[in-house]
């Protein structure tokens, strides 16, 4: 009968070759070890809870872009607020704009946004009022617009994945003959400066970046 002798080191290589195993099963999904807290930490927070504090709330119709709710998806965006007696729907698409190349200074300048145009939700009765909240968990402006002959509660929000801008509207019965009309615009931008002849070009090249982008 023969006798091995153990090679020097084998058996710290196997000890090192069980821990080695201990740790891949345990990355896999295996039992995390005691240090390991990380594993073990639960987010308890009510996320749509918590934002819900935070939505922005209007107790009065707003009546220019600058105080509009904005929804939008990166690509789609909209704007509500209302215009004279009639409630706004802007809608905009980022890849509406200006398509020159590189050689006419920066971006914001020479290669804006182009206006589309906007829907305008005409109501039966005169405007009186309102109440509107955008839910930032949800992404979306539930609100009633209040009018002498009744009112309409809506829902409106830019799809997240899809190529969509959608408003539900749920009018009382003095509003059910509420209506939407198209309001088209050129295709041109809304900056007032704007380069439209080589010259502007070469102005806006030079000095139309923010100083602290020069």
């Amino acid at each position: 009968m023969s006798i091995s002798t153990p090679t020097p080191g084998a058996g710290l290589s196997c000890r090192l070759l069980v821990a080695l195993f201990a740790l891949v099963a345990s990355l896999a999904g295996g039992e995390a070890s005691p240090a390991d807290n990380s594993r073990r930490i639960e987010d308890a927070t009510d996320w749509s809870a918590y934002l819900a504090r935070h939505d922005l709330v209007w107790q009065q119709l707003p009546t220019n872009w600058s105080q509009a709710p904005h929804c939008g998806n990166a690509m789609l965006g909209s704007m509500l607020f209302q215009t004279g007696n009639a409630i706004t729907l802007q809608i905009h698409r980022a890849d509406v704009r200006d398509h020159r190349d590189n050689s006419h200074g920066w971006t914001a300048y020479s290669r804006p946004r182009f206006r589309i145009g906007d829907f305008r939700l005409m109501p039966v009765g005169k405007i009186t009022g309102g109440a509107w909240r955008l839910d930032l968990w949800n992404a979306e402006v539930t609100g009633t617009i209040r009018t002498d002959r009744g009112e309409i509660t809506f829902r409106h929000f830019v799809h997240a994945d899809e190529m969509a801008i959608v408003t539900e509207l749920h009018p009382s019965a003095g509003e059910a003959g509420c209506r939407w009309e198209w309001f088209p615009q050129r295709a041109e931008t809304g900056r007032g400066d704007y380069p439209k002849t080589a010259a502007e070009v070469d102005r806006i090249n030079t000095f139309g970046l923010p100083t602290a982008l020069r």
